[in-house]
C-alpha cells in the first residue's frame, strides 16, 4: 500500500516549519541586537528541564502510583484538564522566572525576552513534534516511493498494513496541522515569556509570574474543554490563533513600553 508524494511533501514542510521558526527569529535578531545567544539557550534549558525532566517523568511516573491521580485522570476529565494545563503553567513559568529573576540580571533587553521565548518555544517544536515529523516523513517517503515497511524497518504485519492505510488517509494540509499549531505555541511561548519578563523587569515579578501561570493554565486546559465540546482539527488551530493573537497584542504593548525605556537608558 502508498501513500502519495503530497503527503510526504506536506510532512516535510511541516519539518522545516518546526525547525526554522525560532533559529530564524533568533538569528535576525542576534544579528540585529547582538549578545542574544545566552537568552536563547537558557530559554531551551527552561523547557528542557522543567518539562522533560521535571514535568513529565511526574506525569507520567510518579502520579500514576497515587490513586487519587488515576481516578481523577478516568473519572473527571474536565478536572485532570485543568490539572494538566496549571502544572504545565507551573512549571514552565516558574523556570522562566527563575531565569530572568537569577539567571539573566544582566540579559534584561527587550530583545533577550523575546529571543528566551523563541529558545524556549523552539526547543518544545524541535523535541515535542519535530522528532515525530522526522519519522512520519521518513515512513512517508518510503510508501511513496513503494517501498514496503517490514522490508525497510521490520514492522511485521498487521501492524505494517495499518501503519501504511492510515498515511493514505493523509492529506496534505493535514500532514502539515501539527506544524502549524507548534507556529502558534512558538508564539505563545513568546507571549508567555514577556508576561514574566516585563513583571521582573517593573519589580513586579511574583505577581507577574502568577498572571503567566494563570493564563498557561487556563490556554493549556481549554485543549481539552473544547474537544469535548467536538472542537477539533483546524477549528481548533482557529481558535488558537485567536488566543495567539491576543498574546502578540501583549508583546507589542511591552514593545512599546520597553524599547522607549531602552533607548532613553
Amino acid at each position: 500500500m502508498e501513500t502519495g508524494w503530497m503527503t510526504a511533501a506536506g510532512l516535510g514542510i511541516g519539518l522545516l516549519l518546526c525547525c526554522i521558526p525560532a533559529i530564524a527569529g533568533f538569528v535576525l535578531i542576534q544579528i540585529k541586537y547582538r549578545k542574544s545567544v545566552l537568552p536563547f539557550f537558557m530559554g531551551a534549558a527552561a523547557f528542557i528541564v522543567s518539562q522533560l525532566l521535571l514535568r513529565t517523568p511526574l506525569l507520567q511516573l510518579v502520579l500514576p502510583r497515587f490513586q487519587w491521580y488515576v481516578a481523577m485522570s478516568v473519572q473527571n476529565y474536565y478536572g485532570y484538564w485543568i490539572f494538566l494545563g496549571m502544572t504545565a503553567g507551573i512549571f514552565e513559568e516558574t523556570a522562566r522566572w527563575i531565569c530572568f529573576r537569577y539567571l539573566l540580571k544582566k540579559r534584561r533587553r527587550f530583545s533577550d525576552g523575546i529571543v528566551f521565548g523563541l529558545g524556549h518555544g523552539g526547543a518544545e517544536a524541535l523535541l515535542i513534534t519535530g522528532i515525530g515529523y522526522l519519522n512520519n516523513f521518513i515512513v512517508a517517503w518510503v510508501l511513496a516511493g513503494g517501498g514496503n515497511l517490514t522490508q525497510s524497518f521490520g514492522i511485521e504485519e498487521p501492524l505494517a498494513s495499518q501503519i501504511a492505510q492510515q498515511f493514505q488517509q493523509l492529506t496534505f494540509l493535514g500532514s502539515m496541522a501539527g506544524a502549524v499549531e507548534r507556529i502558534l505555541a512558538l508564539t505563545m511561548h513568546v507571549g508567555f515569556t514577556m508576561i514574566v519578563f516585563y513583571g521582573v523587569k517593573r519589580g513586579k515579578s511574583l505577581p507577574a509570574l502568577l498572571a503567566a501561570i494563570l493564563v498557561h493554565g487556563i490556554i493549556d486546559a481549554s485543549i481539552g474543554f473544547w474537544q469535548a465540546a467536538g472542537v477539533t482539527g483546524w477549528a481548533l488551530e482557529g481558535i488558537f490563533a485567536v488566543y495567539t493573537a491576543a498574546l502578540v497584542v501583549w508583546v507589542f504593548i511591552c514593545y512599546k513600553k520597553l524599547s522607549k525605556e531602552e533607548r532613553e537608558a
